[in-house]
């Protein structure tokens, strides 16, 4: 209901309301009154015509009321009383426009969000989606490098969306006291070993994942492959493999758009694994 309406327009929509509720209840409607009216006077006329006498008149017109009055009372009595509860009908009235219209804005809501959920997926299907995801890394020594500290990575990107190449590989190194390096990429020899405190293992050219994703990764594919970075001068093994040091792969598509995937150590080294897709160490 509007709520700037007014005391007597209240009033007359009260009466509008009792006056309809009782039409509803009694199984009126406007034919039915007209035909019904038109037949007591028919009939009146006629039983007044047929008595023909002023006395027989006077019982005809008797008669007709006392017909007639049993209705007309229980009309009133049924429109007082809707007038009397008119407010709560009016309210009724009112709350089920306002819960009808509240369904028609969630149905339109619900079309709304529908709607934007499928152009979500379309456009999803239409623009790269690349995860990245860190499958082991490992710290140790690289004749080629000096005494600087060599960072092996082996990491598999995802594509959800349309087919693009993954580039321009960062590496960051965020120690436990909040200190951050960013080690340097190095191009992949054919053939390089790589000392740990394990012993050396082995990391081929062609396991090189830069170069495995300058050819487009299709729409539900993957590629695996390494990734080797030097860090900057005074960096121990110690320093990257103590707990709590996290290292964040980051890496760009097509269009630019960054991705990054994380990894935190726990402090021990593992052992390298093998991952589909590659050669293994050894």
């Amino acid at each position: 209901m509007d709520p700037a309406i007014g005391f007597w327009e209240f009033v007359r929509l009260c009466l509008q309301t009792a006056t309809q509720t009782t039409w509803t209840q009694l199984k009126w409607d406007t034919d039915t009154l007209i035909y019904g009216a038109a037949c007591l006077v028919v009939g009146y006329l006629i039983f007044s015509r047929v008595r023909g006498r002023k006395d027989a008149k006077i019982r005809a017109s008797e008669d007709f009321y006392l017909i007639l009055a049993p209705s007309i009372v229980l009309a009133v009595g049924l429109f007082l009383f809707n007038c009397v509860r008119s407010p709560l009908l009016v309210y009724r009235a009112e709350q089920e426009k306002v819960r009808q219209a509240n369904a028609r804005w969630k149905d339109v809501d619900d079309e709304k969000k529908a709607i934007s959920a499928e152009l979500e997926r379309e456009r999803d299907k239409s623009q790269p989606k690349l995860v990245g995801e860190i499958n082991f890394y490992g710290v140790g020594t690289v004749p080629e490098f000096g005494s600087k500290t060599g960072i092996v990575v082996s990491a598999t990107i995802s594509n959800l969306g349309a087919p693009t190449i993954a580039k321009v590989w960062t590496l960051l190194v965020i120690l436990p006291d909040g200190r951050q390096m960013t080690p340097l990429r190095e191009m992949i020899p054919k053939t390089i070993v790589f000392y740990t405190h394990r012993g050396p293992r082995r990391f081929y050219q062609q396991d090189a994942l830069y170069n495995k994703t300058l050819t487009p990764i299709p729409t539900g594919g993957a590629e695996s492959g390494i990734l080797l970075f030097v860090a900057p001068a005074g960096t121990t093994t110690q320093d990257i493999f103590q707990p709590g040091t996290k290292i964040v792969l980051g890496f760009y598509d097509v269009a630019n758009k960054p991705y990054s995937c994380s990894h935190t150590s726990t402090g021990v080294q593992s052992e390298f694994q093998y991952v589909p897709g590659t050669r293994p160490p050894n």
